[in-house]
């Protein structure tokens, strides 16, 4: 699924970033929606930090080229006035934060693209809970 987002648009590169985040952290959808840039950590070690459920904070690693497209990401995208750190990572194409709605339809959306490289996804129900868990078709590169 990850490869066949178009990186080369900004929302392609939104797209990639945060569905890797989501499946390198196994994070909530609620938790990536959330996240601000004074929540990334992108210098060794590299990491997120989550207010979760309940309000708990929890500290995930997260592999080097995670941190690069999370990098890449946020030196392109915060800009403007307010406090760079305060600014939500994933927004919408109207700078809105993005939301767990926005999130499913992005999912289905790559899904259903995927879907013509691997035909079984057609069949397959995916949310984006299920990137919490193991997705054999999931990878990076």
């Amino acid at each position: 699924m990850l490869n066949g987002i178009d990186r080369t648009t900004q929302s392609g590169r939104r797209d990639y970033a945060m569905f890797a985040l989501m499946f390198n952290t196994g994070a909530r959808v609620q938790e990536i929606v959330d996240l601000r840039a004074r929540d990334v950590r992108l210098e060794p070690p590299c990491q997120v930090g989550f207010l979760g459920k309940g309000n708990k904070v929890r500290t995930c690693p997260i592999w080097p080229q995670t941190a690069q497209l999370l990098r890449n990401l946020i030196s392109r995208r915060l800009s403007g006035p307010g406090d760079p750190a305060e600014q939500q990572i994933f927004v919408n194409e109207r700078g809105s934060p993005i939301t767990r709605f926005g999130v499913r339809y992005l999912l289905q959306k790559h899904v259903a693209a995927a879907a013509s490289a691997a035909p079984s996804l057609a069949t397959k129900r995916i949310h984006p809970h299920s990137l919490r868990h193991y997705l054999p078709f999931l990878t990076m590169s």
